[in-house]
């Protein structure tokens, strides 16, 4: 795992760093949606970007945006975006015959600029992978204080990304809060390496004991362990288990 590592227990919906066996921070997260699941798989932080671009995926792009912008083409300058052309010029949204653009015929890129409304707020963390998944911040604070957090499109969103920042970045830099804050507020888009990678671990756990010893159980939001129970061919045995815990008897 990493003698200091980060993890996402998704079903959780928290974020856990351990230094040398201990836990040092938590943070509520947002994870993927049912649809867009959050994938299991490890790597490390490498990169912290502050004030990020966000370049929009095409499947948002196509799915969700395009047929706002049949209705409204003004919306990406209202959402600070701009629309990229093939040869990676700006384009005038207005310009475009939206009705006449398919999603399979959709060729042009978007780009939000940095600043308070942008998707990923104000700071982003790198692992590189094939999932194209990373943590960041969010203008929508308010899905922190809903017990059960699956909304995003597979990426994951963290509550204090400014103290998470720190816990990762002063033992390397030296940076505070107020530190990090002050390289925000100037509103520059700026990408740091990590002097030490960070391992993170992004895990799938529906049942664990605490460092206490208390059992913890949680929802299978995305029915894994339901997928886990057929390929094992078991749901005889955990029913007949289920069955004997309940009446208080133990298997002979």
């Amino acid at each position: 795992l990493g003698k200091r590592h980060v993890r996402v227990n998704q079903a959780e919906f928290r974020l856990h760093v351990v230094d040398n066996g201990q836990e040092i921070y938590s943070s509520r997260v947002v994870v993927g949606k049912p649809s867009n699941q959050t994938p299991e798989f490890s790597n490390s932080i490498k990169l912290v970007v502050l004030n990020p671009y966000w370049g929009v995926p095409r499947s948002i792009a196509t799915k969700e945006i395009l047929p706002i912008l049949r209705r409204n083409p003004g919306y990406l300058a209202r959402k600070n975006m701009v629309l990229v052309g093939r040869n990676g010029k700006a384009v005038n949204p207005a310009s475009v015959n939206w009705n006449a653009v398919s999603r399979a015929g959709f060729r042009y890129g978007i780009r939000q600029r940095p600043g308070a409304g942008n998707a990923l707020g104000r700071i982003k963390f790198l692992f590189p992978n094939k999932h194209s998944v990373y943590l960041h911040d969010t203008p929508s604070k308010s899905l922190f204080s809903r017990f059960r957090r699956a909304f995003s499109h597979g990426c994951v969103r963290v509550q204090n990304p400014v103290r998470f920042a720190e816990v990762l970045m002063k033992p390397q830099f030296g940076w505070s809060r107020d530190a990090i804050k002050a390289r925000i507020a100037r509103r520059r888009n700026q990408t740091i390496r990590l002097k030490t990678p960070v391992p993170i671990h992004l895990t799938y756990q529906t049942a664990w004991v605490d460092a206490r010893g208390k059992v913890h159980f949680r929802a299978d939001i995305y029915g894994r362990d339901a997928r886990l129970r057929k390929a094992l061919q078991l749901p005889a045995m955990v029913t007949r288990l289920a069955q004997l815990l309940s009446t208080g008897k133990t298997a002979e």
